[in-house]
Order: structure tokens, then sequence, then C-alpha cells
């Protein structure tokens, strides 16, 4: 497996934001619940997307949030949701995978 360093060198984006106020914080198994049910089925590698089955690459709690890190995939993504509002994402630029026989970096610099 890359070093996370590496796996973002060529480009990323991120994605934050907050709910608020949250009235009645819901539990974690709740919240990740929610997030399923929310998540888009536009085209394309879904936000808050978990591999559910696939050991290592499903949703979990930890340290108060759930969170999910997806390496070796489509976006290796990381994000993190917590009871209060908060969610952030961290994808790879799908543009370094989309693109058969074309080495990632050298038309955007």
């Amino acid at each position: 497996m890359a070093a996370v360093s590496d796996r973002y060198e060529k480009g990323w984006w991120s994605c934050s934001y907050v709910v608020d106020p949250v009235a009645s914080p819901p539990s974690l198994p709740a919240l990740r619940t929610i997030l399923f049910e929310i998540k888009g089925a536009e085209t394309g590698w879904p936000v808050w997307l978990s591999l559910e089955g696939r050991p290592g690459k499903e949703a979990r709690i930890a340290d108060s949030v759930i969170e999910c890190w997806l390496p070796d995939t489509q976006s290796d993504d990381f994000w993190r949701a917590d009871p209060g509002g908060r969610t952030f994402l961290l994808r790879r630029l799908q543009e370094d995978t989309d693109f058969p026989n074309v080495a990632p970096g050298p038309l955007l610099i």
C-alpha cells in the first residue's frame, strides 16, 4: 500500500460542513445510519461511501466519531462525521485514475 502522502501528491480536494445547531445529537450508530441514508446516488463515487462487508473499508466508530478510510479504491476517500454535526471528506482527484495509459500529473500542473 502506498504511503498516505503519495496517494495525494498529484492533487486532492476536501469538503467540510457543520449542521448548526444540532438540537438533539444522534447516537453514533444512529449517525452512521443517517449518513448511509442521505448519501447521494448521483453519477460517480458518492460521498460518505462505506464498503460494507469489505473488511477494513467499512465505516467504524472511532474516538466519538464515525470514520471511514478507503485506501486502494477509486478515490482513496477518508471521511469523518460527529454527532454534533461536523463532517470532513478528503478525496484524491479522480482525474488521476480516469485516463488509461496516461500517467497522472503531466496534463494538469
